[in-house]
């Protein structure tokens, strides 16, 4: 039993008041009604800060470059190894997409190196740590996969 609790019941017992109303039991039923206990809620300090709109937009577009970096880097490591397995003939074109791939999450990755920055400069709060840590590592990604694969036959 919390300490609250005990202290609300210890009260109730030194007042001496009982529970009962004036009211007589002519009726079988008694119309009584309940309370409803105090619902104890824990103080877990504030569940949302509050974002200027500039800073929740650039936190999103943040993100969004960060989700784009992974599934373009992603997306160019299936082609690549798609293509690697593929036996014969594969046109230039075909050949190319991994590499336009990994062009795109490198820019989309640049895009979100930059965002890093001015988005912890412009939020009240800061993004938490493993979030950065996490886009960072995001943002490395295709650069690394980029420069470790070879070139297709």
């Amino acid at each position: 039993m919390s300490s609250k609790k005990k202290k609300q019941k210890s009260r109730q017992t030194a007042s001496g008041k009982s529970k009962s109303s004036g009211k007589s039991k002519s009726s079988g039923n008694s119309s009584r009604k309940r309370k409803e206990p105090a619902k104890i809620t824990p103080n877990r300090g504030p569940t949302r800060t509050t974002e200027e709109r500039p800073a929740e937009a650039l936190t999103v577009a943040w993100m969004l470059c960060a989700i784009a970096t992974f599934l373009g880097a992603l997306t160019g490591l299936a082609l690549w190894l798609l293509l690697m397995t593929v036996e014969g003939e594969i046109s230039r074109e075909v050949r190319m997409l991994p590499g336009l791939m990994f062009f795109t999450a490198q820019v989309s990755s640049l895009v979100a190196l930059l965002l890093t920055p001015l988005t912890h400069w412009l939020r009240k709060s800061r993004p938490p740590r493993l979030i950065t840590c996490g886009v960072l590592l995001i943002v490395a990604l295709p650069w690394i996969l980029n420069l470790s694969l070879p070139p297709l036959p």
